[in-house]
């Protein structure tokens, strides 16, 4: 993978190689757009934003390489690069972002491959959500409470317990 310098990028996100030709577009936290801005303004259009010590682009042995070094001196348990991919769908996933969302992040081409992988850490999102926008149905002392009171039988999310 490997990107390069765009002028005409509003800085947003990053265009990288995703093979056969193709470009794909990631978008970038506030942070990230900080740091390539930055980065960009020693660059000319066309540079690689991140060359390796040749000034060509990085080739996965020496991804790997680099990545077990920068483990190795962190004292991090065995990790690998597509760990950290893994790692941002994930940290997406449990902050609420919905499938389209990381789907778009991940750069994949729609929905179920990232159903697939990270689906099942979206139910407590769900459950959260429904928790706050669903009505509760009273019951029991609560129902009769609230009907001697003139109250619904049905207390909305925004209404107290």
């Amino acid at each position: 993978m490997s990107s390069r310098h765009r002028s005409a990028n509003s800085g947003t996100r990053l265009e990288v190689a995703a093979g056969k030709g193709k470009l794909r577009h990631v978008p970038l936290t506030r942070a990230g757009q900080a740091f390539f801005k930055k980065l960009g303004k020693k660059r000319q259009p066309g540079d690689l934003m991140l060359p390796n010590s040749e000034g060509r682009a990085w080739t996965p042995k020496q991804i790997g390489r680099a990545m077990r070094a920068a483990v190795t001196a962190a004292k991090l348990p065995p990790t690998v690069f597509y760990d950290l991919r893994r790692s941002y769908g994930s940290l997406l996933a449990n902050a609420g972002a919905g499938l389209s969302i990381i789907a778009n992040a991940l750069g994949h081409a729609d929905t179920r491959m990232t159903k697939r992988h990270y689906a099942h850490l979206l139910d407590s999102v769900v459950a959260a959500e429904m928790q706050a926008k669903l009505p509760t149905f009273r019951t029991g002392s609560s129902r009769k409470a609230a009907a001697k009171n003139g109250e619904s039988a049905v207390r909305q999310p925004s209404q107290p317990a």
